[in-house]
């Protein structure tokens, strides 16, 4: 939840009185009574900022700090000190301490929200995320890779001791962040065995969402069979063709999000995500253009195509069929403007004579411009497939 604040203070009833109405104002709010109860709240949900006491009995403000800035290194948590000390050799050793600002009590409310509303502007960076930190409540274990939406970090979850993949989002607009997460937690409803399973999606510190963990090997980066690519892109076809039967599209269908399990099966990840990422924010900062836009049919580049829909990811689907067979996307520019134009207007090489015509016939068909000339369906392009395999097994 966004807004979330936690209060650690020993007077309730001015706590409470306080909280009332920072939560009429919109902001949720969970207070406790002391520095220790405070620590283990921190542990156990994530915050946008700390509002901390400085003079409290047993734990005081001073300890509270020392101990969030310790074990909380990522992200590093707002914290607002309040007192009704005079001394001001104690409010100079808060913000010694980490304290990011201080206010005296009893708390001016119009100001109290200027403060808030400042230091809750100071959103975290997802490139300061680094393995062996911790992000809200899970602790990163292992930087997995990046991509156009964020780092992805093998993580441990505590709370129950399961290892899960994290994935973390750059910033995004509100508007997109809500459809990242109404679209994740739609995804997450879904079960299939060949779907990771989603376990939490949230939105601060940063959009995330955490994810099974699945062993094995990308499709990405090493050579294939040709039955094997044959036979994978069918399986991964016929798991794309259930979750579009719940309406839910890829759009990012490429050799690095189809993942083998040591057992051999296909696992299709990131599902219904990459939506929400701007076709240019798959270029690095350098400029160098990475995999994603060519497997992109040719209607997500100019709707004189037609509609993004179902068959946009058949061809995705057929771009990475044709680069596991031959090591190549059809079309290899590096040059961004120069690849979207012979996505859209250059017919896609053919399969070499080296390979049957019926499989060069799908991979033709599965390629073409217009979604007329296209397999209807994931189902059809898996259909033949399993039926080329039949056919090459005689």
């Amino acid at each position: 939840m966004s807004n979330q604040l936690l209060m650690i203070d020993d007077n309730p009833l001015e706590t409470e009185v306080l909280a009332s109405r920072l939560q009429r104002d919109g902001y949720s709010v969970r207070t406790t009574t002391s520095g220790v109860e405070g620590l283990a709240c921190l542990a156990q949900e994530s915050f946008q900022l700390l509002i901390v006491d400085l003079d409290m009995p047993g734990m005081d403000g001073l300890e509270v700090i020392r101990e969030v800035r310790r074990l909380h290194s990522y992200p590093r948590i707002p914290i607002l000190m309040l007192s009704a000390s005079a001394d001001t050799q104690r409010k100079v050793e808060a913000v010694e301490r980490g304290a990011d600002d201080f206010l005296s009590k009893p708390v001016e409310y119009p100001f109290l929200k200027a403060k808030l509303k400042q230091l809750m502007g100071q959103r975290p960076d997802v490139h300061q995320l680094a393995a062996g930190q911790r992000f809200a409540h899970y602790e990163l274990l292992e930087f997995i890779g990046a991509g156009g939406m964020g780092k992805v970090f093998r993580a441990l979850d505590p709370r129950i001791g399961r290892e899960v993949a994290l994935k973390i989002l750059h910033h995004q607009s509100p508007n997109a962040v809500q459809r990242f997460l109404q679209e994740a937690r739609s995804i997450a409803q879904v079960s299939h065995a060949q779907l990771p399973a989603i376990y939490e999606v949230a939105d601060t510190p940063l959009p995330f969402l955490s994810m099974e963990l699945i062993p094995g090997e990308s499709l990405q980066g090493r050579s294939w069979t040709q039955s094997e690519a044959i036979a994978m892109v069918a399986e991964a076809a016929e798991v794309v063709h259930a979750i579009h039967q719940r309406g839910i599209l890829h759009r990012d269908l490429k050799p690095a999000n189809l993942m083998r399990t040591p057992e051999g099966r296909v696992k299709v990840l990131d599902f219904g995500l990459a939506k929400f990422v701007e076709l240019e924010e798959h270029l690095t900062q350098s400029g160098e253009l990475l995999g994603t836009p060519h497997y992109t049919a040719p209607e997500n580049l100019s709707s004189s195509f037609g509609t993004v829909d179902f068959q946009s990811d058949v061809y995705s689907l057929t771009v990475t069929l044709y680069q596991l067979l031959t090591g190549n996307t059809p079309f290899v520019s590096t040059r961004l403007g120069e690849l979207l134009q012979d996505i859209m207007f250059q017919p896609p090489p053919q399969l070499g004579p080296e390979f049957p015509s019926s499989l060069r016939a799908i991979c033709d068909r599965g390629l073409a411009k217009h979604k007329a000339d296209r397999f209807a369906s994931a189902s059809e392009l898996a259909l033949a497939l399993r039926g080329l395999l039949v056919e090459t097994a005689v």
